[in-house]
């Protein structure tokens, strides 16, 4: 487990022996040590990260030790630095219903699904040439394969 959240960096290193382990006698490992990856921002409280070898069609899992390079208590307690505190962050919007889009003229009468029909007829989808329905004036035109879609009057 991550004991705190800030930067750390995957090391190697050097594994102390069995016997050494059984003995309480294992030395604290000094550096300089190689580097094994990428620095990563690791939260405290979760599990700490393996490292994996990508070999041809292959990858290796190895055993990782993580050196903390910066220790990130900005956040204690749910805290926020003065410096973030005038920190906005977009939010999603909701969505607006659109007026429905229609249109009837001589040449062409067009609307799209969930509006009333203005006419009664055969109705096609604009993008589907095999999908068409009978509809009567102020029947509402339905989704055609779970999307809204424009339909033609046919005349």
């Amino acid at each position: 487990m991550i004991p705190c959240s800030g930067i750390w960096e995957p090391i190697d290193v050097p594994k102390p022996s069995l016997i050494m382990l059984l003995l309480g006698k294992a030395e604290k490992p000094e550096p300089p040590f190689s580097i094994m990856g990428a620095m990563n921002y690791l939260h405290g409280g979760s599990p700490a990260p393996t490292t994996s070898a990508f070999i041809i069609d292959d990858s290796v899992d190895m055993d990782t030790t993580w050196r903390l390079l910066w220790r990130d208590d900005r956040y204690t307690n749910g805290s926020i630095p003065e410096e973030e505190k005038h920190y906005r962050f977009a939010q999603p919007e909701a969505k607006k219903s659109a007026d429905p889009i229609m249109s009837v003229s001589d040449e062409i009468t067009w609307t799209e699904s969930g509006t009333a029909a203005p006419k009664t007829g055969r109705w096609l989808v604009e993008s589907d040439i095999t999908a068409s329905i009978e509809l009567k004036a102020g029947e509402l035109l339905p989704l055609h394969q779970g999307r809204t879609v424009r339909w033609v009057l046919a005349e």
